[in-house]
Order: C-alpha cells, then structure tokens, then sequence
C-alpha cells in the first residue's frame, strides 16, 4: 500500500528554512544568552523543534512544548498557533486525542487574530488530517480554501498546496485533475522551493503507474531521487527508491529491483515501524525466495509481520483518532448552529423592535413635517429680512465710504488750496531773483568789457578778480533760484485736485503706452542709452473705473525713477557685462488690480526706503530732484484711488514698485448720458 506522501512545508512554514545542522548548534548557543526576550526564546525553540521532527521526534516535541508554555506565559498567540500546528502534527499517530485537541485550539486562536498566514496553515493542517483519515474530497476542499489566504507572491506555499491537491486527486482516481495540479506545481518548485520538487516528481510517478505507463514512472522517480539526495530528505530518498524497487520487479528485472529495495531499507532503519517499511520488507522477502535465499527471505517476512501487527495497532488508533475527530467537529458544528440559532432570536426580536420605532417614527415624521413646514416659512421670512440687512449694511458702508472720500477730499483741497496761495506768493520774489540775478550778470558782462578797460593798469587785475567773484555768485544765486522754482511748481502740482472724473480705462493699454513714452522721452535726453522692456500683462484685467490722468503721471514718475536707476547703474558697471532691464507687470487678484514695475539698478538702501514716499525726500542729487514725485504718486494712488502703493529692494540689485487698486467695474452707459 502507497503511503501518503504531503509536505510538511505547507503546514509549518511561518518563514522558517533549516535545511542545515549546522544552524542548530547555533540556535542552542542563542537559547543560553540571559538577556533573550521571551518571544525570541519561543522562536528559537520552535525553530529547533521544527528542524527535528523528522529525525529525533521525542527531542523536537521536547523544545515544541517548552515553547508553547512560553508563549502562553508572553501572550504570543501567533507563535501559540505554530506551535501548536507542530505538537498536534507530531502526536498525530500516538496520541490522536491530544492532536486533535491542539489542532482545535490553533483554530480557534487563528480566526480571532488578522493574519492571513496564520489562517493558511491552519487549513493546511486541516487539509492534512481529512487526508490521514482517508477523506480526500474534505482534504481537497481545506486545500483549495488555504489558497484564499496566500499571497499573490507566496510561490512557495502555492507549490505545495498545488502538489497536496494534486496527490489527493490521484488517491481519488482522478488523473488527469491531479496532472493538472502537478504541472503547476513542477515549474514553480524547480525555482522557488528546491524541497518541494522531490513530491512533485514523486506524486506524477504515482499518476503515470496508475496510467500504465512505467517507463515515464521510472523517469519520474529517478528525478524525484536526485532532488531529495540534492537537500538531504532522507524519507523522500526512501520513499523515491522503494518505488523504483516496486517498478523493476513489474518490469520484471529483479536485480534492479534488489538493488532498490535494499537501499530504501537501508534508508528507513531510523523509521521501521511504518507501512513503508512494510512494503519494503514484502518485496525483499519475495525477491530473495525467488532467488533461493530461503534465510534472507524467513528474515524479511519475520519482519514483515512484525510492522504488520504494529500498522494494525495504529490503524486501530486511528480508527479511534477518526470516531474522535469525527465527533468533535460535529460537536462543534452544533454549536455553530446553536450561535446561529441565538443569533436569529436576537435578529428577529430586532426587528419587532424596529416595527415598533418605525410606527413611532411615521407618527414623528408626520409631526415633523407640520414642524417643518412652519420652519421654512419662518426661515423665508428670516432669509427676507437678512437680505434687507444686508442691503442696507452694504449702503451704510458705501455711504461711510463715500463720505471718507469726501472729507479727505475736503481736507486735500484745502491743504491744496493753502499750498497753492503760499507758492503763488513765494514765485513773485522768486521770480524777481532770478531776472535781477540775470540782468546783473549782463551788467558785470558790460562792465568787464567797458569801464573796466579804462582803469590803471595796476587796479585792473584786482577789479577783475571782484568781478569774476561777484558772477559765480550771481551763477550760484541764479541756480537756486532755478531749484526754489522747481520745488514751488512741484508744490503747485502735488495741490492740484484731480482733474477729470474717473471713466472706463484699459489699465494694461496705459500701463504699456506709458512705459514706451518714457523709453522714448530717455533716449532724447541720451541718445546712446537702450534698455530692455519686458512686459507681461494679464488680459483679466479688462476696463476699470480710475482718473487715466493721474495714474499715467504715477506711471510715468515710476518708469522715469527706473530708467535713471538703470542709466546710474550702467554708469558704475564694466562696459559690456550689464543691461538694463525694466520688467513691467499686471494681474488680477481677488478685487485687486495690481501693477509690479522692476528694474536692475542701483536699488534703495533699507535705511532710506520708508522715507521715499515723504514729501521732500529724494535720494537724487542736489539739484536733480526735489522730492515731490513719489509724495504725488503715492497721495493719487492711496487718497485717491482707495489703493496702497509699496516698495522693495537691495542694494546694488535694483528695486520693485508694487501698486494695488480696487477693482471698479465701469457702470454700463445710459443712453442719451455723457
């Protein structure tokens, strides 16, 4: 009889590949360290009861149970369930009852923890057992349900499950089913689980016997032989050549026969009481009573019966082990259904609740509804009112608005107003002291050509060197008087109230018309000079309600400022390695327009920047600025257009003029309106 061949890989894997004693003197090593935490002791001694179960079984139950209590004593249930997977597989054939008990119990501990590996091996194991009770089709249903749990890039696992399926399918006659299986599993093991390929070899063989053709079954197992001896599996060794030992003597080759036969025995002295042994035993008798050596034959079958009556023990246990394992899970499966059971009383006494509360409910709705409606009729009348709050909220604060504008309006004019009387009345002397500065001059210009000549000539050099004093000052006299009467036309300009009223006007068309005036206006002072202009302006902008006039002075005053900022940097740079450049540009924000003007100049020094927009203050030169520019532009921008004008640079790397105005949408013309 064939004994049933599964993989111990799929039921115990948790990650763990000791292929190698070697690894064990080092696990013991690890076990002696004093400060090894508890869960890493329970992993090890897993480890270490894994690596033996199939040579030294009393040893690897030893470690397999100290381990289970350790991991009970740190609550560590996934090493609890492994664990447990181990003890119930070891006691399978001696103490059925107690495996079935810790198999139970690795289940019950799995599905209440949220780890598919966990749930994995516990169908695998389940798998296991419908198979040692000779109930396949439950095996195969286990199998199939192990897969569920596995993941996309588990190769290892799958190959087994696939091999286990496959061999369950031929113990049920069902071949080509179980060749399917198996050609799946072949590729796969052959480059993820080396272990695995002696059963995928294995269990075909098995098919093609079934499927009368021997000579495949040989190939088969020769190769199921070679994998096994390439890592060491001594019992798929043994099992691989009592095969080959069983087909020669078909094929009618006794040699061969013996020749495999005595080398599986000799393989499976570490487990004799087994039905492989028995087969094994049975074919060597007969081998050796066809070949006269009545000894050895007496021997082999003496040994035969001897693992007979003891397989006969064992199936007599597991007869109990399958009436146990039976009555348990129908133990279990009635108290499925008692909780199912308990499980519709509370369903069902929900729901008569539920019809309860919904009668309640309908009644409240209709309640509601009445409520509602009184509601959204109060919340319509509130809604009305707050509109009209609302409205008139928005008239107050337009009418503040406007009355702001106007008292600033008020105030500026008046300022304005005062202003312009005291420069009026400063330009008449003014005015004087230039032409009389002038006219004296013409004067001095006559007397050096005429009396003078008619002086000794002794006095005339010290006349003349009264002379030459007496025109500087009347030049610098004149000069000032030319500089006063800048700043009093400046004082003349910065009260002047706006002129016009505010229209419809294209900001970016003035933005960019401006700024070409300007270029224009600096190369007619300095025909050599040329700069860069970069303009980016932002067609969102549209027409806007503002005083063209007064912008495009700001506008103009900015650029200006920026092409003498540019022409003194060109000044100081190496000839070649600088360009000016003026980069103008405009976006819309929010309900603001906004205007950037920047160049590379000279920059501002930061001690001088919060002053720039004082009335008077210039960073210019004496003689060539008086102050007045950035006061008006920013008094038109701010007072004027209810908008903020700000500045920022460095030093030696130019500066940004940043204007924000109110966005106005023009009103629309009516007709028959100018």
């Amino acid at each position: 009889m064939k004994k049933t061949v599964l993989l111990l890989v799929v039921l115990l894997t948790a990650r763990v590949c000791l292929a190698q004693h070697k690894d064990l003197d080092s696990l013991r090593a690890q076990l002696k360290s004093p400060a090894l935490a508890d869960t890493m002791r329970v992993k090890i001694l897993f480890r270490l009861g894994y690596a033996l179960t199939e040579t030294k079984r009393d040893t690897a139950r030893a470690y397999l149970d100290e381990a289970l209590s350790l991991a009970q004593r740190s609550h560590y249930p996934k090493g609890e369930v492994n664990i447990l997977l181990s003890l119930a597989y070891l006691n399978l054939e001696k103490e059925p009852q107690l495996a079935i008990r810790q198999l139970l119990r690795a289940r019950q501990i799995a599905w209440q923890l949220p780890d598919p590996g966990l749930r994995f091996r516990v169908d695998s194991v389940l798998g296991y057992f419908h198979n040692a009770l000779q109930e396949y089709r439950k095996g195969i249903d286990y199998y199939r349900r192990s897969l569920g749990s596995l993941s996309p890039t588990d190769t290892v696992n799958r190959v087994s499950v696939y091999i286990n399926i496959g061999h369950l399918y031929e113990r049920l006659d069902r071949l080509d089913s179980a060749r399917h299986f198996l050609l799946q599993a072949l590729p796969m093991s052959q480059r993820a689980s080396p272990g695995a390929l002696a059963y995928a070899y294995y269990c075909l063989g098995l098919v093609e016997e079934k499927e009368d053709q021997p000579n495949q079954a040989l190939n088969h197992y020769r190769q199921s032989l070679k994998a096994a001896t390439a890592v060491g599996d001594r019992k798929s060794m043994r099992e691989a050549t009592l095969l080959l030992g069983q087909v020669f003597y078909r094929l009618n080759q006794p040699d061969s026969s013996l020749l495999y036969s005595r080398r599986a025995y000799a393989l499976g002295k570490d487990n004799p009481y087994s039905s492989g042994m028995q087969t094994n035993s049975q074919l060597l008798a007969t081998l050796f009573m066809d070949k006269g050596r009545l000894d050895s034959a007496l021997f082999y079958q003496e040994l035969n019966s001897t693992i007979k009556d003891s397989i006969y023990s064992q199936e007599k246990q597991r007869d109990v082990q399958t009436q146990l394992f039976r009555e348990q899970q129908r133990e279990q499966a009635l108290r499925e259904e008692q909780r199912a059971f308990e499980s519709q009383v509370k369903i069902y006494g929900l729901l008569g609740g539920m019809a309860v509360l919904l009668l309640l409910a309908v009644v409240l709705f209709r309640n509601n509804r009445r409520q509602q409606r009184t509601n959204a009729l109060l919340d319509r009348q509130n809604q009305q009112i707050q509109q009209q709050h609302d409205q008139l909220a928005d008239s107050l604060t337009s009418l503040q608005r406007t009355q702001a504008q106007l008292i600033q309006r008020e105030k500026m004019a008046s300022l304005g107003e005062l202003t312009a009387g005291i420069a009026h009345e400063i330009q008449n002397p003014l005015n004087f002291v230039n032409n009389f500065s002038e006219l004296s001059s013409e004067l001095l210009d006559e007397l050096r050509t005429g009396p003078l000549q008619h002086l000794p000539t002794g006095e005339q050099p010290y006349a003349a060197e009264i002379l030459g004093d007496l025109s500087q000052n009347l030049a610098k006299i004149h000069h000032h008087g030319q500089r006063a009467d800048a700043i009093v036309k400046g004082m003349l300009e910065h009260s002047r109230s706006a002129t016009g009223r505010k229209g419809p006007t294209d900001l970016n068309a003035l933005v960019e018309e401006y700024l070409r005036l300007a270029y224009h206006g600096q190369q007619a002072q300095d025909s050599g000079f040329t700069a860069q202009l970069v303009t980016e302006l932002d067609s969102a902008l549209g027409r806007m309600d503002l005083h063209p006039q007064d912008i495009s002075r700001v506008l103009l005053n900015l650029y200006n400022n920026a092409f003498y900022a540019v022409r003194q940097q060109q000044r100081k740079a190496e000839t070649g390695s600088y360009h000016p450049t003026i980069t103008v540009r405009t976006e819309r924000s929010g309900g603001r327009a906004i205007i950037r003007i920047r160049d590379n100049g000279t920059g501002i020094p930061e001690t001088v920047q919060q002053k720039i927009f004082q009335p008077f203050f210039t960073t210019k030169p004496t003689g060539q600025g008086t102050g007045l520019g950035l006061s008006l532009s920013y008094d038109i921008i701010t007072n004027g257009h209810g908008g903020r004008i700000d500045v920022s640079s460095q030093e030696g790397h130019g500066a940004e003029f940043v204007i924000e105005l109110p966005v106005e949408v023009p009103l629309p013309e009516i007709a028959g309106e100018k």
